[in-house]
């Protein structure tokens, strides 16, 4: 059997996609998964993930440096339509996980020592969010530190 009958022999081309802003199908991996969906496949000499192995088939040689990310959500997908190169730092804002840790940050309505997370309080720096009430503090106990030590 060849390489390609191998690859294909596993994957289930359908209609639905989970993202209705794509208007192809998933590709479905029928095989092995590493336990969070993602499909494995033995390819020279040690087990890969489907999704590169399947991009490699069609695109060739993946991107040092870079991951793919399933723009359809689904991680069984192996198609190289719903697959898109990205930093890891992208493909962790993109993910469920980071999605659920921004809505989890943006639903605090008050730092850990309490003042209020509100226009006059609130200083935005490289898309985090900073009490000024806290920062103050901060400055002032590392001012008193440095004139001791002075």
């Amino acid at each position: 059997m060849t390489f390609e009958q191998r690859l294909f022999e596993k994957i289930s081309k359908t209609d639905y996609c989970p993202n209705p802003k794509i208007k192809t199908g998933c590709w479905g991996w029928l095989a092995c998964n590493n336990g969070r969906g993602y499909g494995k496949f033995w390819s020279g000499g040690k087990m890969n993930y489907a999704h590169r192995i399947v991009w490699e088939h069609f695109h060739g040689p993946c991107p040092e440096g870079l991951e793919l990310d399933h723009l359809c959500v689904n991680p069984g997908c192996v198609n190289p339509a719903h697959l898109e190169w990205v930093t890891h730092a992208e493909n962790m804002r993109r993910g469920r996980a980071g999605q659920e840790r921004g809505r989890q940050q943006r639903a605090k309505t008050h730092c850990p020592q309490g003042h209020p997370y509100d226009p006059t309080n609130t200083l935005l720096y490289r898309g985090k969010r900073y009490c000024r009430a806290c920062r103050r503090e901060t400055q002032r106990r590392t001012r008193a530190r440095k004139r001791v030590a002075g």
